[in-house]
């Protein structure tokens, strides 16, 4: 969950080795989500990019609205990370908001993931 502090549109950006994808709720229900923002191959960590597909298109937020966000993440080969950053009302620069300290969850290698 993420909780805007103030009302405005936000841009969420993604860094990740190897694919990445972001899912944004309009509620706290993952029910609702759709995917804001993805990268289909490696970045360097935390490399954010003020362009697509690495930078979402603007997304209003409510102040103190709790919202669901979703990161899934592949990893092909050798070193992996995954970070997700925002930029906002009361955010001037690019913030990480989820960073790999933070995942918690199943891992599999894309070879893991191809079994019969």
């Amino acid at each position: 969950m993420i909780t805007a502090a103030a009302t405005g549109n936000y841009f969420f950006y993604i860094a990740a080795d190897d694919a990445a994808r972001v899912y944004l709720s309009t509620t706290e229900s993952a029910a609702n989500k759709t995917e804001i923002v993805s990268v289909a191959s490696f970045t360097g960590f935390q490399q954010w990019s003020e362009s697509a597909p690495r930078r979402s298109a603007a997304i209003a937020l409510q102040a103190g609205q709790r919202y669901y966000i979703e990161v899934q993440h592949r990893e092909g080969s050798s070193g992996d990370h995954v970070s997700v950053a925002w930029k906002g009302p009361g955010i001037s620069a690019i913030t990480p908001i989820v960073s790999p300290s933070e995942i918690v969850g199943n891992r599999r290698k894309s070879s893991e993931s191809r079994r019969p």
